[in-house]
């Protein structure tokens, strides 16, 4: 990996700025898309309704595992009730 000056690295945080790229902008992209659906069928939304809001976990890996094997097995008795037959 090749060091970047910080005068480089000032220019690039300016550049992205202006126009980002990435999945930043991927996720820009689509929350304009499901506003403009949203908007054109009469919904009153804003954009920021659309796009994501990362948060830190609130959880420990623990609670995190526990919760995912709940679901898990819940999703599971599901799928076996709801098994199409053959």
């Amino acid at each position: 990996m090749e060091r970047v000056s910080f005068q480089e690295f000032a220019l690039l945080l300016e550049i992205y700025r202006r126009q980002p790229w990435g999945e930043r902008l991927a996720d820009w992209r689509s929350a304009m898309q499901a506003h403009t659906t949203a908007q054109s069928m009469g919904g009153k939304t804003k954009l920021n309704d659309f796009l994501p809001r990362f948060r830190p976990a609130e959880q420990t890996p623990e609670q995190s595992a526990k919760a995912l094997e709940r679901w898990a097995l819940k999703h599971n008795s599901l799928l076996k009730h709801h098994r199409p037959k053959v």
